[in-house]
């Protein structure tokens, strides 16, 4: 049975190497993608909470979740690929399987070559960061 410390190590290095690939492409806009039609408020909580994860890491945040109501969905996409386009980096809100238009924007970031990310990476970075200030602190 490996023991805690490796397991711990080898994320890690899984974490920094994701690190350094983010750093490497100069990745400064992240566009958010993931479910809204259906959902209370339009999911507007997640979307808002994983952009301030995400703006507190330095990045500048494209949410489609501050847009105003009203649009028609045909509009909604329309503007939201304008922002896929726009960004370095699309990261996948959980969920982001069921939504037709999520899907639509994870084919046109990959097919766009964009980075793709998962809330779990976003999450792997910000304890990277944690790590290395503390490791500073202390080091």
């Amino acid at each position: 049975m490996e023991s805690l410390g490796k397991k711990a190590s080898s994320l890690v290095k899984q974490a920094e190497s994701l690190v350094r690939d983010i750093e490497s492409r100069s990745l400064n806009k992240v566009y958010i993608a993931g479910p809204m039609s259906g959902l209370p408020d339009f999911n507007r909580a997640s979307f808002f909470s994983l952009g301030n994860r995400i703006k507190h890491l330095g990045y500048v945040v494209l949410n489609p979740a501050v847009l105003p109501d009203g649009l028609t969905q045909a509009e909604y996409m329309d503007i939201c690929c304008a922002m896929v386009r726009a960004a370095d980096c699309v990261v996948m809100l959980d969920g982001w399987e069921d939504s037709d238009g999520a899907v639509a924007e994870y084919h046109l970031a990959k097919k766009l070559g964009k980075a793709l990310m998962t809330e779990l990476d976003v999450g792997r970075h910000e304890r990277i960061l944690s790590c290395e200030v503390s490791y500073k602190a202390f080091g």
